[in-house]
Order: C-alpha cells, then sequence, then structure tokens
C-alpha cells in the first residue's frame, strides 16, 4: 500500500474489523481504489448484519457530497442509538 502517512494501515484495519473492533467514524482514503473497496466492503460485512444495512447504512464519497449531508445522516442515527431505536 505504499508509505504510511497517518492512522492505521490496510492490515491494521482489516485485523481490527475481523475481530469486532469500530470506530464510530472512519475516514478511508488513498490512491489505491481496490484497497478501499476492500475495506469498505470489510467493515460493512464484519460491523452490520444484512438485516440492518438497508435501513442503517450510509456510504459517502467526499468528492460527491456535502459536509451539511454528512453530518445530518451521522446526527441522526446518534440520536437513534441513544433512544434505544
Amino acid at each position: 500500500m505504499g508509505q504510511q502517512t497517518g492512522g492505521l494501515s490496510f492490515e491494521q484495519l482489516e485485523v481490527a474489523f475481523q475481530h469486532g473492533n469500530f470506530a464510530p467514524l472512519y475516514f478511508i482514503y488513498g490512491e489505491e481504489s481496490f484497497l478501499i473497496d476492500t475495506l469498505q466492503q470489510l467493515l460493512i460485512e464484519h460491523a452490520l448484519p444484512p438485516e440492518l444495512r438497508a435501513f442503517n447504512l450510509d456510504i459517502v464519497y467526499g468528492d460527491e457530497t456535502e459536509l451539511a449531508p454528512c453530518w445530518g445522516s451521522a446526527r441522526v442515527c446518534r440520536l437513534w442509538r441513544r433512544t434505544g431505536w
């Protein structure tokens, strides 16, 4: 994957996902689109059961969206989680 400039490596994230260790939010970026897509699929596979994906999954591409809609989606999910949804 080349030289790591910050954050976790592909391998570190892969192991974390496989062991169920998740952060609340990920910014996955880099020049290797295959690795980005692979991490995205691993995260979805290990973090969210299939029956919840249609309802509780938002994938956002930074070059295709503005900050406000992303922030709005993140806040809504956080509120539901606090109220037991």
